[in-house]
């Protein structure tokens, strides 16, 4: 599954997607657009990766400046 995957742009951006859900804590919004897009090129630039991915996504303005949620 991985390998067809791996061929399929709207797969990669998919599993790019996924993990900046979990990283960032939430659903990706629209301001969201410009840290997945270079998430995403920071990705397909080192060849698929996923030290690369994480990287982009730890150190992307939507990372570092989320919101804090108040606690529950």
């Amino acid at each position: 599954l991985a390998t067809k995957l791996s061929g399929w742009q709207d797969g990669e951006f998919c599993f790019i997607r996924q993990n900046a859900r979990y990283l960032f804590g939430r659903e990706e919004t629209v301001p969201d657009a410009c840290s997945l897009r270079g998430a995403q090129k920071a990705y397909e630039d080192a060849g698929g990766s996923y030290v690369a991915l994480v990287n982009a996504l730890l150190t992307s303005d939507s990372f570092l400046y989320r919101a804090k949620e108040p606690p529950q």
